[in-house]
């Protein structure tokens, strides 16, 4: 008898196309998983937001008011405590609250109530064991890669971070003045703003919106061009010629790294923007950071996610009409910079336009 012994099986080129095949279906995949995840991380950092503007809209029945940007004193000395120091206690971290509000000692470091101003502290060994350096997962974009990573500025000290900055309106000169201007938008330096105060309607002004924490020199997204010559007659052009094809500032000279730093800090190059240069726009301004155009950013797709003054998130395209940007701002007025410049003043008289 005979026995035939089964020869069936893919033969090498039947194997190739079947992994061929898989190769491609993987690679059409991908893109959709990303994809995928892309939109959970801006869906997370929306709702991140959200919780922002409503702990805001906390305090301000607490205190009738909404908390400025910068606080008028930082113990001992400087005022630059931030906005988000005052709110702590309305997002549920009433614990890191307590412990700035309250006397103690960090490494042998008295704390008075109010604490001391980072990299003004009695050491650095002082500095890093405070609370500012407490990590707010609500404070952070998850589209952001820089957000958990170790910062490369701040004197190799590192404090927690923020995504999200306050927005100080369509105007640039003089965003740090001491004693403060009146702010055009809701969030000056020492300046609070009462809902009453917002006469263009809390639906057609904005309150919060993403920032990109600085990762690395010369980056326009996360970085800011210093050193530039701006006053009263700058226009935001001069600006946006700094901001070169592949994502960089030309020349790379001159750039900081105080984006998103220290969610403590209360400067408007750490923690806020001006509604001029369009979202994911350039960020330029003198060497202390005085006047500045001060951009929001994102990593997320054509644009950022925005909080408004009445407590909803949107998304906003970066190309948002933005107006004449050759214009220098009158101070007064409607604004210059269009849709995107009306959403900043807090009482520019530009309702109409943003209801067409």
């Amino acid at each position: 008898m005979v026995i035939r012994r089964s020869t069936s099986g893919f033969t090498l080129v039947e194997l190739l196309v079947v992994i061929a095949i898989i190769g491609i279906l993987v690679g059409l995949l991908l893109p959709a998983v990303q994809a995928a995840r892309e939109a959970a991380r801006r869906m997370q950092c929306s709702n991140n937001l959200k919780q922002a503007a409503l702990s805001l809209h906390n305090y301000h029945d607490t205190y009738k008011t909404f908390a400025p940007r910068a606080y008028p004193r930082w113990l001992p000395g400087d005022d630059t405590r931030g906005g988000f120091t005052g709110i702590l206690g309305f997002f549920e971290q009433g614990n890191v609250y307590n412990l700035i509000w309250t006397p103690g000692v960090y490494e042998g470091g008295a704390w008075p109530a109010g604490g001391w101003k980072p990299t003004y502290g009695p050491s650095a060994a002082a500095d890093r064991a405070c609370p500012y350096t407490s990590r707010m997962a609500s404070l952070l974009c998850p589209s952001d890669p820089a957000s958990g990573q170790r910062s490369p500025s701040m004197w190799n000290l590192e404090y927690g971070k923020t995504n999200y900055a306050f927005c100080g309106g369509d105007d640039a000169n003089s965003v740090e003045q001491s004693p403060p201007a009146q702010p055009r938008g809701i969030f000056g330096r020492e300046n609070g703003t009462k809902i009453a105060g917002i006469t263009d309607g809390t639906s057609n002004t904005v309150l919060l919106g993403e920032i990109v924490t600085f990762s690395q020199a010369n980056l326009i997204k996360g970085g800011i061009k210093s050193g530039v010559t701006m006053n009263n007659t700058t226009p935001p052009t001069n600006c946006m010629a700094f901001a070169g094809p592949d994502g960089r500032y030309n020349p790379p000279t001159g750039e900081q790294g105080w984006r998103g730093q220290g969610w403590c800090q209360g400067l408007m190059a750490n923690l806020g923007f001006n509604t001029i240069l369009p979202p994911n726009g350039p960020s330029c301004a003198n060497w202390r950071g005085q006047t500045g155009f001060y951009s929001t950013q994102s990593y997320h797709t054509g644009g950022v996610n925005l909080a408004l003054a009445d407590g909803s998130v949107r998304f906003m395209s970066q190309s948002i009409d933005t107006g004449n940007l050759s214009l220098t701002h009158p101070g007064t007025g409607m604004s210059p910079y269009g849709v995107w410049g009306a959403l900043g003043s807090k009482g520019g008289g530009e309702v109409s336009s943003l209801q067409d």
